[in-house]
Formats: structure tokens, C-alpha cells, sequence
């Protein structure tokens, strides 16, 4: 009874609308062999579903349950046929209940189209996410908010008859469980971040049933992926005569054993001892989490992010000198159509930076050690009729064209870089601030690597312009 029992399922689907121009009749008709059908009979169900509204869908199903032989058939057959359970086989079937149900089940979105909501129908016009690992943040976040699902329904069957309502949801998947994203180009190429393991949420279903004598049974039950195709869960509830039970439950790959731990019988039941069954896990989950798992993979990631970073910090002074020849070849060309905008009252670039700005509100004082690139030149030399634009997807950080077409790749979308550039502060966020003058008014602009740059505009106007 606590081995997986081997079984062999045929189902049956088939759609069909009785009138044209209406949403489908799904039927589903499914059997399944426990044993061989001279033992017993296969259990049947035969289930109907109906959309009625967005993922609401109404049902009627059937199910036999376990079932045997009846006593005629077996005496008929019995001169030509051994039919019939013996002891043996009777304690190795799963017992099913057979009953009929008719309700309203909501199902949750499926998770393509929740990483399409979340990139783009969610995202705010013009932001983007900084990273890969930002983007499987935010999907797995969608994921996780649509995953409700609920259902209502009445059931009638020999053992009991009563209604039934279950919910489901996830939690625990909106907190990161490392530190925040930092850029993964540097001048050198593309350096990826290692992998950042999302915290996998505890998925959480909460069952209920009122029986026609106004009794009353219930079941939470929580699991957790604990492998890539492992799930491991606890539940606990109240299962009629049983009492209250807990169960600790495996699956991999459809396969399934839950082992059930009686707590205490029905008749000693109350509030006090649920509340207990259910809080002393839960406390002891969340400090397992929340004290010992997320804290360990941060200060992993950080150890391997500083062990790159010292690398590819070597880096740096071969790529600012080619940075400072490419700007000195372009310098004079540069000068000469700035001086052409500052004739015509255009855009002209005063000053220009890259680098990286530690947040003044934590007070980290990671950043002084990296220094901050003058890209005047640079910059003005995007400057076309008096507009200055640096898409969202401009990679600012010269690449080889090799690792440009890798990230063309990734992206899936044409990616270019400026030249004149290189990277400062390899794997750490960097902003371009900009400072110039149009019709001879001061702007300033700043930028993140994942924003857009568009010049002039009025909102760039400085306090005392206005």
C-alpha cells in the first residue's frame, strides 16, 4: 500500500459542438488496468467539459471506482475462466471511490502566456529588464500570479455525498533570492552571469468538503520542487474517521507515494490540535528557507561574481587605451560638426560620462575604486541634425564581432555598439550622463544601459533654464 502500484491508462478525448458557431463539448473517456481484466475490471470514468467564460469551465463527470466482477459473471464464466479477485490481488488494488460530480473549475494561465503578459503587456512603455536572469525573475513572478486555480463542485457517491471546494495558488516567489542584477557585457565580450537560481515556490492547495450530515473535512497540503523533475510536499487534514492525518508525499514524473501519519482520532479533533499540525511545520519551513537556503545562495553568488570581476578587471587597461586611440581619430570630425550645430543654435554635447554610480542611500562605497569615462567625443559623434538618439538595445561597450552576434542571438534583435566606449566597471550596473545645449538652453540626461536616449526634449531642461 505504499509502493507505487504499476497500472496501464487508455484514455479518449474527443471534441464536438452540437451547434455551429458555439464553444465545444470536450469528452473525455479514460480506463484504467490495475490488473489483468480476468481479475477485475478495468475503472472507467467518463468526464464533459464545457468553456463558459475566460478559463471557467463547467464539467460532469462519472467515475466506477473499484470495482469487481459481479457474482453472475464470474459463475458464468467460471466453467471456461478462473475470473475474479483473489486475496492477494484484492490488497494490491488502489482503492477509488465511485461517484459523480458536476461543478465550475478555474483553470490558471499556462505559462507561455504568462511570460508574454509580464514581458510585454505588463511591462511600463519603454522599460526593459537589465538581464537574463531579470527576465526569468519577472516570467516565473507571472507565472506564479496566474497560477490560481479553484474549483466548486457537488459530488455524490456511496461513501458521502457533500460539497466540495479546493484553491491553489503559489507562494513565496517574489522576493529575489540573490543580489540585484549587475551588467554581464564587458569590453572584453560577453561574460555571463552564473546561473541564478530562482527561490522555487511553494505551491499551496487547500481542500474542503461539507457532507450532507453537515460534517465537515479539510486539507492543506504544500509542496516544493526540491529537484528538475521532483516534487516534494506535507499536508495536513482532517479525513472523516481517520482523524486528523499527516501526510508526506514524493513524485517524479507522474509517479507518486504518500505516506499518511495518523496525529490523533477523530474524537480528540479540535482547533487547538489542527492550528498546532499545521503552524509547527510552516514555522519550521520558513526558517529553513529564509534562514539557511536564500542567505547560502547569495553569499555563493557573490563570491563568484567578485572572483569575475577581479578577472576581468585586468582587463581594463588594454581596452581604455584602444578606447582613447578610437576617440583620438574621430576627435577632430567631431569637433568640426559640433561647431557646425553651435553655428545653427542646434544640439551641442558639453559633457558626457559612463561609469557607475554606488547608490548614495545604502552608502556603498563599492564604486570609487572604478572610474568614470569621459565620452564627450563619443557621444557627439551620434549627433545627426541636431538629434540625438541611443536605442534601448545599443550596447555601449565595444564588442568583438563574434560576441555581437552572440548577443544578437540572444536578443533576438540587431544590436550595435559605440565606439569609443569600453567598460569601466565589469558586471556592475553603469549609467550615461549627458549634458548639452540646444537653442542655447542647458539639458541633462541620464540613462541606464537598458533605457533609451532621445534628444532634445523639454524635460531635459535644467532647474534654472526653467
Amino acid at each position: 500500500m505504499v509502493l507505487p502500484v504499476p497500472s496501464v491508462q487508455a484514455n479518449m478525448v474527443k471534441a464536438f459542438t452540437p451547434v455551429a458557431g458555439t464553444k465545444p463539448f470536450n469528452v473525455n473517456f479514460s480506463s484504467s488496468f490495475y490488473k489483468s481484466p480476468v481479475k477485475c475490471p478495468p475503472a472507467m470514468a467518463v468526464q464533459v467539459m464545457k468553456e463558459v467564460g475566460d478559463r471557467k469551465h463547467a464539467f460532469c463527470r462519472w467515475q466506477s471506482g473499484t470495482i469487481s466482477w459481479p457474482g453472475a459473471v464470474e459463475r458464468l464464466l467460471s466453467p471456461f475462466l478462473d475470473i475474479g479477485l483473489d486475496v492477494d490481488s484484492a490488497f494490491t488494488i488502489p482503492k477509488q471511490i465511485s461517484q459523480f460530480q458536476i461543478g465550475l473549475l478555474s483553470l490558471p494561465k499556462s505559462h507561455k502566456q504568462a511570460a508574454f503578459m509580464d514581458d510585454y503587456d505588463e511591462q511600463p512603455e519603454g522599460e526593459e529588464e537589465e538581464s537574463e536572469y531579470q527576465q526569468l525573475r519577472s516570467k516565473q513572478r507571472a507565472e506564479d500570479k496566474v497560477g490560481e486555480a479553484w474549483q466548486i463542485g457537488f459530488s455524490v457517491s456511496p461513501e458521502a455525498s457533500g460539497l466540495q471546494l479546493s484553491y491553489a495558488r503559489n507562494l513565496f516567489s517574489g522576493t529575489a533570492a540573490n543580489d540585484p542584477v549587475r551588467s554581464e557585457w564587458s569590453s572584453e565580450g560577453h561574460y555571463a552571469l552564473p546561473p541564478a537560481n530562482e527561490p522555487r515556490s511553494i505551491r499551496v492547495e487547500v481542500a474542503s468538503t461539507v457532507n450532507m450530515d453537515l460534517s465537515l473535512s479539510w486539507k492543506i497540503e504544500g509542496s516544493r520542487q526540491v529537484g528538475e523533475l521532483t516534487r516534494m510536499g506535507l499536508g495536513v487534514g482532517v479525513e472523516g474517521p481517520h482523524g486528523l492525518v499527516m501526510t508526506v508525499s514524493w513524485s517524479r514524473l507522474g509517479q507518486k507515494i504518500k505516506l499518511p501519519i495518523a496525529v490523533c482520532p477523530i474524537d480528540m479533533v479540535n482547533a487547538d490540535a489542527a492550528a498546532l499540525a499545521i503552524i509547527f511545520p510552516w514555522v519550521a519551513y520558513c526558517a529553513w528557507e529564509f534562514g539557511f537556503i536564500r542567505p547560502r545562495e547569495r553569499k555563493n553568488r557573490r563570491r563568484v561574481i567578485a572572483r569575475r570581476q577581479k578577472e576581468l578587471k585586468k582587463l581594463v587597461p588594454i581596452k581604455r587605451a584602444e578606447s582613447l586611440q578610437a576617440t583620438e581619430l574621430m576627435t577632430e570630425q567631431v569637433r568640426r560638426r559640433q561647431a557646425k550645430e553651435e553655428r545653427q543654435d542646434g544640439l551641442v554635447i558639453t559633457k558626457a560620462e559612463y561609469g557607475h554610480y554606488p547608490s548614495k542611500k545604502k552608502g556603498n562605497d563599492v564604486g570609487k575604486e572604478y572610474e568614470v569615462v569621459d565620452v564627450t567625443i563619443p557621444v557627439a559623434g551620434l549627433v545627426d541634425r541636431s538629434q540625438l538618439v541611443i536605442p534601448k538595445n545599443m550596447v555601449k561597450v565595444s564588442l568583438s564581432s563574434a560576441c555581437n552576434f552572440m548577443r544578437i542571438q540572444l536578443a533576438n534583435s540587431e544590436q550595435f555598439h559605440i565606439l569609443g566606449f569600453y567598460d569601466p566597471a565589469p558586471l556592475l550596473p553603469k549609467t550615461l550622463k549627458i549634458w548639452y545645449t540646444y537653442h542655447g538652453a542647458q539639458h541633462y540626461v541620464e540613462a541606464t544601459d537598458s533605457e533609451a536616449i532621445a534628444c532634445p526634449m523639454r524635460t531635459h531642461l535644467m532647474a534654472d533654464e526653467i
